[in-house]
């Protein structure tokens, strides 16, 4: 908000000779030619230097989680994973570690695999569980897949389609566990989580239930399903679909 500078000159070159002395600042460059047309853009003078802040240096370890190996992973980084790095990055004096976003995708699109490109930004993306630290989870079911662990773990890039299905197959072999055996302290957590999340968590999964039912972008869904509505909802929780909305609840 302070007083306007203003300059005005002349070239007959290709050549703009600007002013010396104009302050640090943002502007506004009018050119004119012969022609009745004129140009406008910004013009931005910087200080030799940027500002160091004000703040002691520290320095980070920045990575991608999916690209983490491990001896243990499922040929995809995870949050065990992280967990192991953040004690590292401690213990090499490091202030922190750096990560992509680590958003939500789409399960049924596994190759569709760009942090960037999310389905929500609210949640986050179940590949990213350690499954075998989930209490529910049954090594044993998974005992023909050691293998095909094996030689995901050790490929030279993710393989994320054969890493999903894994996955996805033992987060539903969890719930089904967790709905059939689950301990009393595991199903107060899961009340609480529901709880505490509230109806984005219950909007969500009714998000993901329609989306795999209608297969169509949620804008060309029948209109009483484009937007949020809480009895439709509750509805929707009562009815046919409501073991598929408690288990995006349960990942």
């Amino acid at each position: 908000a302070g007083p306007k500078v203003m300059a005005r000159g002349q070239t007959c070159d290709r050549v703009i000779v600007w002013p010396s002395d104009l302050p640090v600042g943002s502007y506004r460059l009018h050119l004119s030619d012969a022609s009745p047309g004129t140009e406008e853009t910004p013009l931005i003078v910087a200080p030799p230097r940027a500002f160091d802040g004000d703040f002691d240096r520290c320095w980070l370890l920045a990575v991608q989680l999916y690209s983490i190996r491990s001896a243990r992973n499922w040929g995809i980084g995870d949050f065990t994973d992280l967990e192991g790095l953040l004690e590292l990055a401690s213990q090499l004096g490091a202030e922190g570690v750096g990560l992509n976003p680590l958003h939500a995708l789409f399960d049924d699109r596994p190759g569709d695999c760009s942090p960037y490109s999310p389905n929500s930004r609210l949640f986050l993306n179940p590949l990213y569980i350690d499954v075998e630290k989930l209490p529910e989870f049954q090594p044993s079911a998974f005992a023909e897949s050691s293998d095909t662990i094996v030689r995901l773990r050790q490929s030279d890039i993710v393989d994320y389609a054969a890493v999903a299905e894994l996955k996805w197959r033992g987060l539903r072999s969890a719930f089904e566990a967790f709905k059939t055996n689950s301990s009393t302290e595991r199903r107060a957590s899961f009340s609480k989580f529901r709880n505490e999340r509230g109806a984005m968590l219950s909007r969500f999964a009714c998000f993901e239930v329609l989306r795999h039912k209608f297969n169509r972008p949620w804008w060309e869904w029948p209109a009483e399903w484009q937007q949020p509505d809480d009895a439709r909802s509750a509805a929707l929780h009562a009815g046919p679909d409501s073991a598929e909305i408690e288990f995006v609840k349960f990942v």
